[in-house]
């Protein structure tokens, strides 16, 4: 059964947590309250760009242009220093999934004043794309795709569109993260800095061996040690785990 009182308390606080209860017993709304609580409240601490703050994606030539002439070569220890940890990634197996969890934010988010970038997602998904990132034609006006095809294209837009800065919340399947970190880190390696993960059905997460690589790459970018410039905010980062069923080897069994 979950203690979701203090399980809330002990979220808001920043502690790393496991929520482990059936379906339905409420642990999706059990982390997304502290989450929201602390979103809001960096949100007033830190608030976006004025000019930036009702376009979530921003087209391909514009990020094509401010990474290759408008960004300042900084020193490490400048890019570090510029650094903010805020925000938060909610990690989840399934585009449904996330689908869930973005009505629930919805309902929460009364004012709608969070910025929730749905990774993958429609929105992205048929999101204009630029000329000299896709050859003429290609996917050009076309709904109906074979599944390859979508993740192509998917790909392709989140890399091109999808700007940490302007997100306050953003939903994306592990694979999806990984292509998004992997392209990000050849420009700004310490741009994507949330200061809370959670991962949604986390046993799923990590027994799935077309997941398994992409979140243990998470892993090791947000909570491991090996970059130690990176390390100082891994080590303030929190995690939630989330799951239905625990596995044994977290239990104590065989």
């Amino acid at each position: 059964m979950l203690d979701s009182s203090r399980k809330n308390k002990q979220i808001r606080n920043g502690v790393n947590t496991l929520l482990a209860s059936e379906s339905g017993s409420g642990k999706t709304l059990a982390f997304l309250l502290p989450i929201l609580n602390r979103v809001f409240y960096e949100k007033d601490e830190i608030p976006l760009p004025r000019e930036d703050n009702s376009k979530m994606f921003l087209n391909a030539e514009d990020l094509y242009y401010d990474r290759k002439y408008a960004a300042k070569k900084l020193s490490v220890q400048e890019k570090v220093a510029k650094s903010q940890m805020r925000g938060a990634i909610i990690v989840a197996s399934s585009r449904e999934l996330l689908s869930q969890i973005y009505s629930l934010i919805r309902r929460l988010d009364v004012h709608n004043s969070l910025n929730v970038n749905r990774v993958g997602s429609s929105v992205q998904l048929f999101s204009p794309i630029a000329e000299h990132i896709t050859k003429e034609g290609e996917f050009r006006n076309k709904r109906e795709l074979m599944t390859e095809q979508v993740d192509q294209v998917s790909v392709k837009n989140i890399i091109n569109n999808a700007k940490w800065e302007l997100n306050d919340i953003m939903l994306t399947t592990p694979m999806l993260l990984k292509f998004l970190i992997d392209d990000v880190s050849k420009y700004e390696q310490y741009d994507i800095n949330p200061s809370v993960i959670a991962l949604d059905e986390f046993d799923l997460l990590f027994n799935n061996p077309g997941m398994e690589a992409s979140m243990l790459a998470i892993m090791r970018k947000f909570g491991g040690s090996s970059d130690k410039n990176f390390s100082k905010f891994n080590m303030r980062r929190q995690f939630i785990l989330s799951c239905s069923t625990l596995p044994a080897q977290i239990q104590g069994k065989k």
